[in-house]
């Protein structure tokens, strides 16, 4: 009996509650049997820093190749001032011709 009435006193507060604004021409009630009466917030997201990855040092070399030397490439002839090609480059220049 306290059942059956607490079922009535139920859908009786659920009519009442109801406001004229919300009426429609149909009504609908359902009941979940075996749900629960709540439903729990999904947990929050958790975004983790990725793992650390470590490297191996680069491997110590002692003996390494050893660095090239380049020479300078020798000049043409006729490609410095008064290059004519003779030892002195003749009298021309600071003496005269004199040594």
């Amino acid at each position: 009996m306290k059942i059956l009435k607490s079922i009535l006193l139920t859908i009786g507060l659920m009519i009442a509650a109801s406001s004229s604004a919300y009426a429609h021409d149909s009504f609908s009630f359902g009941i979940n049997i075996g749900g629960p009466g709540y439903y729990r917030a999904p947990p929050p997201v958790r975004y983790y820093a990725p793992p650390v990855v470590y490297y191996a040092p680069p491997p110590v070399m002692y003996y390494g190749p050893p660095p090239l030397y380049y020479r300078q490439a020798p000049a043409p002839h006729g490609y410095y001032r008064h290059d004519s090609g003779r030892y002195d480059s003749g009298p021309r220049g600071f003496h005269h011709g004199w040594r």
